[in-house]
């Protein structure tokens, strides 16, 4: 346990409902650890009026009820808790696999991202497949995770200009991404998924969370389409 946070404890207003706990500028495992170690210490305290907690990159937020708590009453409970020691190790989430179609039309961009490493196809596959991945927190579209754990060899620069990829595209630059809708980006594309990774009327709607560890897998386009995937022209 950290028996001190890294600085003095902020808890900012957010709104007149809601306030939001920073840990940082950047996204580490440590400060994932903080902000789910401390959505579990305000869940204990079951306080009446708790409408929702979220994680961010780097932060907590938490929605609350104007008319039952003030801003200073949450923003005492909240710094109290942290003074209490928040867990630096991030929980052990569920492992989600993640079939992957790589190359040709549905990863149009696996060539790029070889030859800027001056590396084979298979080789890129290899790497970005065989890493595990942390599910840090839910970001931009729904059901869109932000992914931590590209080996740094794959690692390269977003394109100059944007194009648009399809749901399920996995792409690279400086982490490895998943997009559940169609959407414009400046990532590279170098496969894609038959998952459907948010469903509305699912519980819960979104196929990863915050916390799970991710592999992908890498199939063959007869699975892929048996699965449910788009068949490519």
């Amino acid at each position: 346990m950290s028996r001190e946070y890294d600085g003095a404890p902020k808890v900012l207003p957010a709104g007149d409902a809601a306030v939001l706990i920073p840990f940082g500028e950047q996204m580490t495992e440590q400060s994932i650890a903080r902000s789910h170690s401390l959505a579990r210490l305000i869940r204990a305290e079951e306080l009446p009026g708790l409408r929702a907690m979220v994680i961010g990159r780097s932060s907590l937020m938490v929605h609350y009820d104007p008319l039952i708590h003030s801003y200073d009453e949450i923003r005492a409970t909240v710094g109290r808790l942290i003074q209490r020691g928040l867990d630096t190790h991030v929980p052990e989430g569920r492992v989600r696999e993640i079939p992957t179609l790589y190359g040709g039309p549905y990863g149009p961009d696996l060539a790029h991202v070889a030859g800027y490493h001056k590396i084979g196809e298979e080789e890129v596959v290899r790497l970005q497949s065989g890493a595990t991945y942390l599910v840090g927190s839910m970001v931009f579209a729904p059901g869109q995770p932000f992914l931590m754990g590209l080996p740094q060899a794959l690692v390269l620069p977003r394109r100059p200009s944007p194009v648009i990829v399809p749901a399920g595209a996995v792409l690279v630059a400086n982490q490895t991404a998943l997009y559940p809708f169609q959407n414009p980006t400046g990532w590279w594309q170098i496969g894609r998924t038959p998952l459907r990774l948010f469903n509305p009327h699912a519980d819960p709607p979104t196929h990863l969370l915050p916390g799970d560890r991710v592999r992908f897998v890498p199939i063959a386009e007869q699975e892929y389409v048996r699965m449910g995937g788009e068949r490519c022209a």
